[in-house]
């Protein structure tokens, strides 16, 4: 049986396809070449419901980002959203943020990411 990984989006990396014009669900597939399941902590919602409100350009990439929920699993999050995504990061379990320091601490903790690159593609750590 092939592994299933969950794939976890913090709220910068949700957001990549409206910033940066980067397909995220096609660049999963090239990288990762596996099933896995993308979802989203509940703290990574409200963090984007929060920035939605803002008249910017994070604003309306944070709006559309929240059209792409119906299209992901929603997961207990607790505490604010790095705390959620560093709970949460394990060897099954990918994350995937651009979060210079929430990287750092996911790599000290040895689980696997995923982040962008160049602003053009996705890279898996």
């Amino acid at each position: 049986m092939e592994t299933s990984y969950k794939v976890v989006l913090d709220t910068n990396f949700i957001m990549i396809p409206f910033q940066f014009g980067v397909d995220i669900k096609a660049e999963l597939d090239r990288i990762l070449g596996f099933r896995y399941e993308l979802c989203i902590p509940e703290s990574v919602l409200k963090e984007l419901e929060g920035i939605s409100k803002e008249k910017s350009k994070s604003g309306r990439a944070a709006r559309a980002s929240l059209e792409m929920k119906k299209d992901l699993t929603v997961i207990p999050g607790n505490g604010n959203a790095d705390d959620a995504l560093l709970a949460l990061a394990s060897k099954d379990t990918i994350i995937c943020t651009n979060d210079k320091v929430l990287k750092e601490k996911i790599k000290r903790k040895g689980a696997p990411l995923i982040y962008l690159r160049q602003k053009k593609y996705l890279a898996l750590d």
